[in-house]
């Protein structure tokens, strides 16, 4: 909007919706602007189409491999939707299939040396 009008010249429809989801024109235009300078090229839109794209070319999309491959793209996700998680989520993907999930195995047979030192019994 700004690349296309002067903010005298907004359309009065567009000034209507910016007063009703930010409260005034100025309130919107303030926080387009420090939406810019955070993330710029980034949106909602662009990055679950990004992700649906990896996920359709099977491209490993786990936490670990994706801040190691693509960290703008981690960023924006985790800005725009709290975690690297939900923005899958966002996108129609499973997390729990790109999440490591550890089995832990209880100890076996021997005590610890807390344990064996005050002969506890079971």
């Amino acid at each position: 909007m700004l690349e296309r009008y002067t903010v005298k010249n907004v359309p009065q429809a567009l000034k209507l919706e910016a007063a009703h989801y930010f409260g005034s024109l100025e309130k919107a235009i303030s926080t387009l602007k420090k939406q810019e300078k955070r993330l710029p090229g980034w949106n909602r839109r662009k990055i679950i189409t990004v992700l649906s794209q990896m996920h359709r070319s099977k491209e490993s999309l786990s936490y670990v491999r994706a801040r190691r491959d693509g960290s703008a793209l981690v960023s924006a996700a985790e800005a725009h939707f709290g975690s690297w998680g939900k923005a899958l989520y966002a996108a129609g993907i499973d997390p729990n299939l790109y999440f490591v999930h550890h089995k832990w195995r209880k100890a076996r047979g021997r005590l610890s040396g807390s344990m064996r030192r005050k002969n506890v019994r079971w």
